[in-house]
């Protein structure tokens, strides 16, 4: 009897590994699973409504890229708090991204605004490694580089330095 559970147990133990080994590292790595989350294209179209504050929960890499109009919500920087105190907590929705870190940093930043009060906090999703940020740039005008594209109309301006 122990030898079949014990042969039982190594077979689920494969089986399991397996699995997770074909499941790509951003599908399987869901951070904070509860919060709610919006595709890329939900939240352009809310954008272009008006109706969504976007943060950008990547800190320093907000000066290397970003989508236009975000605000950038570093964990690091001690003032995170009198950036949040700038905005309403309800009545709007809020949109966190982030590019390095799949759903991670825009998860953590969602967290944070959620226990800091805020109502209406949700993720874009991201189906890379780059998160929601990548996704975006399908849809938002967004600075990378020195440049300023827009993905609609192929528009490339360069900022000079």
């Amino acid at each position: 009897m122990k030898k079949w559970t014990l042969l039982l147990l190594i077979i689920f133990i494969l089986l399991t590994a397996q699995i997770h080994a074909q499941t790509p590292s951003h599908e399987r790595d869901v951070t904070f699973p509860w919060l709610p989350r919006v595709t890329a294209y939900e939240a352009y179209i809310k954008y272009k409504e008006g109706k969504v504050i976007i943060f950008h929960a990547g800190g320093e890499h907000y000066n290397k890229r970003h989508i236009l109009g975000a605000f950038n919500l570093d964990f690091k920087d001690d003032v995170k708090d009198k950036l949040l105190a700038k905005f309403p907590k309800e009545g709007i929705e809020i949109f966190t991204y982030c590019y390095w870190s799949g759903e991670t940093g825009s998860a953590s930043v969602a967290d944070y605004m959620i226990k800091k009060g805020f109502k209406d906090v949700k993720i874009v999703k991201g189906k890379t490694a780059e998160g929601g940020g990548a996704e975006m740039e399908k849809f938002f005008e967004y600075y990378k580089g020195g440049k300023i594209v827009n993905p609609i109309t192929g528009k490339v301006t360069i900022i000079k330095q």
